[in-house]
């Protein structure tokens, strides 16, 4: 475990790596204070499978982003989330792979002007 802090800005860096006999797991945390900003990047490898989740969130500005990546037995799947809170904007994408076929959803939506677009797109293997 890698540990930096500096009190005076508020800032703080947290590294940890884990190696145990359920598999890998290895996780980075960032975290500014004085400007709301936080980074939390996690890595996992286990016998299930792999896992990789990568989350940004600046809260003064109300902006968050969260990227999920997941590879299983059953298949394969990726979530990418993007929001805004203060334009009301939200953007989310989703693709899957399993055994049963391929299957891809995107999804974009704009609250405050009322704008809304989703694609759908699936197809067998």
């Amino acid at each position: 475990m890698y540990t930096e802090q500096l009190t005076g800005a508020g800032f703080q860096k947290m590294y940890t790596e884990q190696l145990t006999g359920a598999g890998f797991q290895k996780m980075y945390t960032e975290q500014l204070t004085g400007s709301g900003f936080q980074k939390m990047y996690t890595e996992q490898l286990t016998g299930a499978g792999f896992q990789k989740m990568y989350t940004e969130q600046l809260t003064g500005a109300g902006f968050q982003k969260m990227y999920t990546e997941q590879l299983t037995g059953s298949g394969f799947q990726k979530m990418y989330t993007e929001q805004l809170t203060g334009a009301g904007f939200q953007k989310m994408y989703t693709e899957q792979l399993t055994g049963a076929g391929f299957q891809k959803m995107y999804t974009e939506q704009l609250t405050g002007a009322g704008f809304q677009k989703i694609s759908c797109h699936r197809a067998a293997l």
